[in-house]
């Protein structure tokens, strides 16, 4: 029974991190409303809502358009410190996220971090989940500063998917290996990539496709609900070629 079950289960997991391990989308709403603030404009509820999943350089367009006088790369800086520093003194795991990652390790399924987020952030929310957990985590981390196309582009995936079968010297099975991501944004990545995608909805709603499965939560989710996706995807979805 046991390696029956292991047959079955992920080749990796790919997991998105702001909105899908954590919540850090007020802390990101709260940053960007106060930076531009600082340069005499206003952001709104909608304006934050639209800068979810993106590419940090992209939403660094949309503020300078709101006012914000720095460069792209200042403009990046200040909201990743930020939300670094609001992070750090309240970390909010969702549900059931720690457990099915611990749950993955344990069961030595290699796992890779795609986020568009960049440090410190990405490292201190590394480190702090590492510690919760206490064990490694990820094998591979991929930040919105390594790729030049952002979600919903699906090139950190890609990379990331590159990496891991270096990293582990294992065949990674596209078919066989599954994204966990909550925006509509990074959904379409994980679809593009050609990997079997679970949408877990946070700040956003996500429309059905046909190309990813949905979970309303990861709580109380296992290793069989992982081998149960991947069964469903690759008899149910549609894929990108």
């Amino acid at each position: 029974m046991a390696s029956s079950l292991r047959f079955e289960l992920p080749h990796a997991v790919f997991w998105d991190m702001d909105g899908t391990l954590i919540d850090t989308e007020p802390y990101w709403f709260a940053a960007e409303k106060r930076l531009v603030a600082a340069h005499g404009g206003t952001w709104s509820d909608e304006d934050c809502l639209a800068l979810v999943g993106l590419h940090l350089p992209a939403g660094a367009k949309k503020l300078q358009a709101a006012g914000v006088k720095l460069s792209i790369e200042e403009t990046v800086n200040a909201l990743v410190t930020d939300v670094a520093e609001q992070t750090m003194e309240n970390l909010i795991v969702r549900a059931g996220a720690l457990e099915l990652l611990q749950a993955c390790a344990a069961a030595n399924i290699p796992q890779a971090l795609v986020t568009m987020s960049e440090d410190p952030l990405v490292s201190s929310v590394v480190q702090a989940l590492e510690h919760r957990a206490g064990t490694k985590l990820f094998d591979v981390i991929v930040t919105g500063d390594l790729v030049t196309a952002g979600k919903p582009d699906p090139e950190a995936y890609e990379l990331a998917h590159r990496r891991l079968q270096d990293e582990t010297g294992r065949t990674l099975d596209p078919r066989s290996c599954l994204v966990i991501e909550d925006s509509p944004i990074g959904v379409g990545a994980g679809e593009n990539s050609g990997m079997v995608t679970i949408a877990v909805p946070h700040t956003l709603p996500i429309a059905p496709t046909g190309r990813h499965i949905r979970w309303e939560s990861l709580a109380g989710r296992s290793l069989e609900d992982l081998a149960g996706a991947i069964r469903q995807a690759n008899t149910s979805l549609t894929h990108p070629h």
